[in-house]
């Protein structure tokens, strides 16, 4: 009996997701298309066990999941801290790289991949401005990479979105 339990459950949570978005439609709410984002960056971001327990853990990732701005997740951070003591390197991480979800979303952009020197970024085409971008060139850290559709930035990824945001 437990996979079918599991499978209504399932049906269940996609019947409630739809209806939610259909009465958000109604109220003129028409939701923004989610892209899948693919962020890859290399350093270990997660809640290890000894600092919080299993169940509390999926209650504090699924909140994270949830978040939508800069200042929704400083309170999530706030919180931990207070409730859980200082974090270890790993959950300093999982904050830094939710944070560069958010900043990625709020940009425009769905791809990030950490490579060698730098950072690989693919903005959607919508949303890339393109002046910023021949602006950034033009400073030398910048590469278009015209047969991948993205940019590739020689530097850490927070000083691209200061640079981005920065360009005139």
């Amino acid at each position: 009996h437990t996979p079918k339990c599991g499978i209504t459950i399932i049906h269940y949570n996609l019947y409630i997701k739809m209806l939610n978005e259909e009465i958000q439609r109604i109220k003129g709410n028409i939701p923004e298309e989610e892209t899948e984002m693919e962020i890859k960056i290399n350093m270990p971001a997660f809640i290890p066990d000894e600092y919080i327990e299993k169940d509390e853990k999926i209650v504090i990732y699924r909140r994270a999941a949830e978040l939508k701005t800069q200042d929704e997740l400083k309170e999530l951070e706030n919180e931990i801290r207070d409730r859980f003591g200082n974090p270890p390197k790993e959950v300093i991480n999982l904050f830094y790289y939710i944070g560069i979800k958010l900043k990625a979303r709020e940009l425009g952009i769905y791809v990030i991949r950490q490579e060698k020197n730098g950072f690989f970024i693919r903005f959607l085409n919508e949303r890339v401005d393109i002046e910023k971008i021949s602006q950034m060139m033009t400073m030398g850290n910048l590469k278009y990479l015209n047969r991948e559709e993205g940019v590739f930035y020689k530097g850490n990824i927070s000083r691209f979105f200061n640079e981005y945001e920065g360009a005139m």
